[in-house]
């Protein structure tokens, strides 16, 4: 298994504000239904988690391939 570092988005709080989208270098985040959510074109860089209003974004060690979180 590959080990992945990306952002994680507990959904829960995330109000959809979009702070985090133009911040994105790599353009992984995109809002679906007013929560944000994270491709796999994530890597980890914190930029989002950084401007993030709601403290709902983290930069976690993930196993595997994966695709939305």
């Amino acid at each position: 298994m590959n080990e992945i570092i990306r952002s994680c988005i507990d959904r829960e709080k995330c109000d959809g504000c979009s702070e985090c989208v133009p911040v994105c270098p790599v353009e992984a985040i995109v809002i679906i239904d007013n929560k944000a959510y994270v491709n796999n074109t994530c890597i980890g860089c914190g930029a989002c988690a950084s401007v993030c209003p709601q403290e709902c974004i983290e930069i976690k060690l993930a196993d595997g391939d994966l695709e939305w979180t």
